[in-house]
């Protein structure tokens, strides 16, 4: 690997950390806000009034825990691509794939023009057109 390649490389695999660490971020700091609202919005245990009936909602109502694992998991999958190579992976991946495509195809055309100039040839010999 030659050395601009290699800073490429080292460049775009510190722009997929740094994107992690910005997502991490964004995820805490979102998260304690909607807790602290959470905090002051929920229900104390008991009844709470709804449509004119009274009901019972049992510990009070933590619904910041769904977002809370929903975003967690995302962070989560976005370490572990970031961890096993990040897109350079994916991209290199499709890259051989791209290459293995064109060579079936070309193959497979090599093939069938070899078929069709015997034929070509065989029609000719026969003097049919």
């Amino acid at each position: 690997m030659k050395d601009s390649e290699l800073y490429e490389w080292a460049h775009t695999r510190a722009r997929h950390i740094r994107a992690l660490y910005v997502h991490a971020a964004v995820y805490l700091v979102v998260m304690v806000f909607l807790v602290i609202v959470n905090a002051i919005t929920r229900d104390e245990p008991g009844s709470h009034m709804y449509s004119g009936q009274m009901y019972h909602r049992g510990d009070g109502d933590w619904w910041v825990i769904w977002p809370a694992l929903a975003w967690s998991l995302a962070v989560a999958i976005h370490g572990i691509v970031v961890a096993l190579g990040g897109r350079d992976r994916f991209d290199r991946w499709e890259d051989r794939k791209v290459a293995e495509l064109v060579r079936r195809e070309r193959e497979r055309t090599a093939g069938r023009g070899a078929e069709q100039e015997s034929q070509e040839t065989s029609v000719g010999q026969t003097g049919s057109p």
